[in-house]
């Protein structure tokens, strides 16, 4: 379990927290590109860090980040008028430009200087792979872009779904790192497999847990004894600060993780990507990833699982129909007879579980075990780097080495007698297809 003080210094992400100041260090995944606004439209209404903030598009096509709330008097630059390159405040007429720069102020003609010495909050944007990324911290120019190995591939190989979660970004996080709970929540009782990884866990479900550090964060390895002399093992990916990857399985063997990216304290924005390196994604499997099946959600937040859009939310193209108020579609009488957990679906198993423990988990009354060994090395490894920035104002080595991130994830079969490190070496790198035994 964690004290107070550790579980404050873990969970705080709003402006003044160290964690906030660890988070800047690194690009945010934002939006889906195809969500950012086009031109002339209205700004969008986001949250980052505890921060309240706006996309724009300007006349000349720069997608803009800017503080949401007009630096004149405070008010709400979401009614702006976006107009020849900039965004101008409704109230008296203040506009700002991409950058931040106060360009005009029409009710000030006697003062022209006044608007040189105003510069509001803004944050430069790239979009790559299907993402609109944003940069928060304060390194001049920006650090580059993790060099994750989705970035490069074509469209029809990658699979990328956004929804907001009501709870604190390592709660999340922490979900999908442990790799004990999915032959339980995931599980089925009536003898079928959600997938062929979950029945593996079902059947297995006592794994031992090994830890490794990478350049990029921690890997974490479950073994599981699967008969015949051999051990299937699972390396899961924590790259810092909130990126996770799970490993392959199954007939059609992709990649999957997230960015658990923090909104504020309450509430994470869960970005999923899967992709298969090395060819497209077959129809069915792209159609299970859009459309869910039998009424059921998979691990990626469906179109018809979101709620209409709504402008006055942050991030208001993302929230689910599946939430706490109607406990995640949960149903007793398929709990009984299909589902262990009763929940419709995977990610809202997941969430739902996760936004159970409270909108901030009290890790004080935690009772942990040999299972939770990645959370734990996860969680030191984050005070570590909150701490070290705070008190020496030192990096952590991923947040100026890209190349660190082209890792992935591996679900293996080897002999007992195989030292799985070495076995592993090459499969972790982000090249190549599936060369090995999954099981």
């Amino acid at each position: 379990m964690l004290n107070v003080k550790d579980n404050d210094l873990l969970t705080q992400i709003e402006p003044g927290a160290p964690m906030n100041k660890v988070m800047r260090q690194y690009w945010l995944p934002a939006l889906l590109s195809s969500d950012a606004p086009k031109v002339g439209e209205q700004p969008l209404r986001v949250r980052l860090l505890g921060e309240d903030l706006l996309f724009f598009k300007s006349d000349d096509g720069t997608l803009a980040l800017i503080g949401a709330y007009c630096p004149h008097r405070g008010a709400s630059l979401f009614f702006g008028r976006v107009e020849d390159c900039g965004l101008r405040c409704v109230y008296h007429g203040w506009k700002f430009d991409a950058a931040g720069n106060c360009v005009d102020i029409p009710n000030e003609s006697r003062a022209p200087n006044l608007k040189d010495g105003i510069k509001h909050t803004a944050y430069p944007c790239v979009e790559r792979g299907g993402i609109v990324w944003a940069y928060m911290g304060d390194q001049s120019p920006a650090p580059a872009l993790p060099d994750l190995e989705w970035l490069g591939l074509p469209e029809d190989q990658v699979h990328i779904s956004i929804r907001v979660q009501s709870c604190n970004w390592l709660q999340a996080l922490e979900g999908e790192i442990d790799s004990s709970h999915a032959g339980f929540l995931h599980s089925r009782i009536d003898g079928v497999g959600e997938n062929a990884w979950t029945k593996l866990g079902a059947a297995y479900n006592e794994p031992v847990f090994e830890i490794e550090p990478s350049d990029a964060g921690i890997m974490i390895a479950a073994r599981r004894d699967v008969g015949d002399d051999k051990y299937y093992w699972r390396i899961n990916q924590f790259m810092m600060p909130f990126f996770t990857v799970v490993p392959p399985s199954g007939k059609e063997p992709d990649i999957n993780g997230h960015a658990w990216v923090p909104i504020d304290n309450q509430h994470t924005l869960c970005v999923m990507v899967s992709y298969k390196p090395d060819e497209p994604y077959s129809e069915r499997r792209a159609k299970l990833y859009r459309e869910g099946a039998r009424g059921r959600e998979p691990g990626h937040m469906t179109q018809a699982g979101l709620l209409p859009f709504d402008a006055t939310k942050p991030f208001g193209k993302y929230w689910p129909k599946l939430n706490a108020e109607n406990d995640f579609g949960y149903d007793y009488e398929l709990q009984k007879t299909k589902y262990y957990s009763g929940m419709a679906g995977l990610w809202p198993q997941d969430a739902g579980v996760q936004e159970s423990m409270g909108a901030i988990s009290d890790r004080t009354r935690e009772h942990l075990g040999s299972g939770d060994a990645g959370i734990i090395r996860v969680r030191k490894l984050l005070k570590n780097t909150a701490l070290a920035l705070k008190e020496k104002n030192e990096l952590h080595p991923s947040m100026e080495n890209s190349k660190a991130y082209r890792l992935r994830s591996v679900g293996i079969t080897l002999p007992r007698n195989v030292e799985w490190r070495e076995a592993v070496s090459k499969h972790v790198i982000a090249e190549g297809g599936f060369d090995y035994e999954m099981f």
